[in-house]
């Protein structure tokens, strides 16, 4: 799921998702979820058990761009849909979960920050706003003590040579994980 996500394999994800049982966040099979002591209430209140390495397949969707991959994510759960699998499969992305895989506590919408995707960013924004966590998710920060804002601030007052650089690190991301180069 989480590399079904990350490159923007739409279909890919909605068949892990609604046939295969993965869970939203973790990526896992339901019967390996049982042992992560996963708690359903809402994102600010869920521990922040993840698989794939601390991130959740948002994570990777959302500083990759992979914008397709993230409204399925993002839209899992909504009691909308005419089938009804297991309960436990329904849950929500968790918006707030902190990715632990390098260590920088980044949640989905500081990673879309940091990939530089505003798309990625409006489309998460809108999520948060319609759950009422738009405020809680401007206020998170990373390891660096970074809120999404300081971030993109961060990266906005950048002198155009290390734009360019940090362009070059986020499309040597792309390649190394497999897709193609986004700009």
């Amino acid at each position: 799921l989480h590399l079904a996500a990350q490159h923007g394999h739409p279909a890919a994800v909605s068949l892990l998702l609604r046939e295969g049982g993965c869970d939203v966040d973790t990526g896992l099979l339901p019967s390996s979820n049982r042992s992560l002591n996963h708690d359903t209430t809402n994102d600010s209140q869920r521990t922040n058990t993840t698989a794939g390495g601390g991130a959740t397949p948002l994570h990777r969707a959302a500083f990759s761009g992979a914008i397709s991959s993230m409204q399925i994510l993002l839209s899992w759960g909504d009691d909308n849909e005419n089938d009804n699998p297991p309960q436990e499969t329904k849950k929500k992305a968790n918006l707030l979960a902190k990715d632990t895989s390098f260590g920088d506590q980044k949640t989905p919408l500081h990673k879309a920050v940091a990939g530089g995707r505003p798309l990625a960013v409006q489309l998460l924004m809108d999520a948060l706003r319609h759950r009422n966590l738009l405020r809680e998710a401007l206020r998170s920060r990373d390891a660096g003590g970074r809120t999404p804002l300081q971030l993109a601030r961060q990266f906005a007052s950048l002198r155009p040579e290390e734009k360019e650089e940090e362009r070059c690190s986020v499309r040597r991301w792309d390649v190394v994980a497999g897709g193609d180069a986004a700009d």
